[in-house]
């Protein structure tokens, strides 16, 4: 089949699932209008809450969270329609082993997602809710709003049926000779701390400190493209705002963790600091024209350097960590930093 008719009829797949998803849509909204899904949803915070009853800030809440679920709903009866424009797609340029291993698959994948939504649903979500509001003081009431309340639900239930997904990954990667168990039992250390980074980063407990402060507290971040010139203008407009109320600055990060350009390893973060912090460190008068341009004569070699070194002993303190070796190798690589960060003694003392 030419290339543009591939395409024409990857459109016409793409329409009917939309349509699909349109028409479950639909259905769906009268399913929630008869049906009390939303007290089901609900059931896993009800014993935490003042009369039972979840609150709403905006007059539109409540219409957006039953659209929000009939879209759900949709999704779900549309599902096998997607499900069958995605296999007929694809069908035609699989082998015969291919499609009967991708239908095992699909079939069991679909079946351990569902189990771990429901699990969570109905033991781990609770037990988390049972562990967030045990924190909850006497002096403190909950005003848990319906949509705080299921930005917080739905990506934990999603989340962990699709965990659940794992085992059958890695028998697929299995199967296929890419992992053996050798290699999974030598680097299971190394997944715990990229699972750690993917939770920072997927913004999992951004999420979680967003639901209790009191247990964890998220810090404001925002991503910004160097290429957009109104997202460089924003996020100076951000920390300006930011210092004029009070605060120390921001910290500027690469995106990715470790970054490298021709010259070797970017430094991992530089400090922006405001003008009310710099008055603290350089005086008063550190903004006169004559006192900008020592500042800015500077060289910064000595603070990189630093910066580069403290960064690459906590990146060997984590290599130390996932090779198990014992914990006091990993506290030499501490106590560098803290030695990188004091002052020389003097030796008259």
């Amino acid at each position: 089949m030419p290339f543009l008719d591939h395409l024409e009829e990857l459109r016409w797949r793409i329409l009917w699932s939309l349509l699909a998803v349109a028409v479950g849509t639909v259905v769906g909204w009268f399913v929630v209008q008869q049906v009390d899904i939303l007290e089901v949803l609900k059931r896993p915070i009800a014993p935490y809450l003042p009369g039972g009853r979840l609150v709403f800030t905006s007059p539109a809440e409540p219409f957006m969270l039953t659209l929000k679920v009939a879209l759900g709903v949709g999704c779900v009866l549309a599902s096998p329609v997607v499900i069958y424009q995605i296999w007929a797609f694809l069908a035609p340029a699989l082998y015969e082993r291919e499609r009967r291993l991708i239908l095992t698959a699909l079939s069991v994948g679909v079946l351990l997602f569902l189990g771990g939504a429901i699990a969570c649903y109905e033991w781990l979500f609770p037990a988390a809710l049972k562990v967030f509001l045990g924190f909850q003081r006497e002096d403190l009431t909950p005003m848990i709003t319906i949509d705080r309340y299921f930005a917080m639900a739905v990506p934990f239930v999603v989340g962990t049926g699709a965990v659940a997904e794992l085992p059958l990954v890695v028998t697929i990667l299995a199967s296929l000779g890419l992992v053996t168990p050798q290699f999974l039992s030598r680097h299971r250390r190394y997944a715990f701390v990229v699972s750690a980074f993917v939770a920072a980063y997927g913004q999992t407990l951004g999420k979680m400190a967003e639901a209790d402060p009191e247990l964890l507290l998220a810090t404001p971040y925002k991503v910004v493209s160097l290429n957009q010139p109104e997202a460089v203008t924003g996020a100076v407009a951000w920390w300006q705002e930011l210092t004029d109320a009070g605060g120390e600055g921001m910290v500027v990060k690469p995106l990715q963790f470790v970054s490298r350009n021709k010259r070797g390893l970017v430094q991992p973060a530089v400090k922006c600091r405001g003008k009310e912090y710099l008055r603290i460190i350089y005086g008063p008068e550190y903004t006169a024209p004559q006192n900008l341009e020592r500042l800015r004569s500077r060289g910064l070699g000595a603070k990189r350097s630093l910066a580069l070194r403290e960064f690459a002993l906590g990146m060997e303190a984590l290599q130390r960590f996932v090779e198990r070796e014992p914990l006091r190798r990993v506290h030499e690589c501490a106590f560098a930093v803290l030695a990188l960060e004091s002052e020389p003694v003097d030796p008259r003392l």
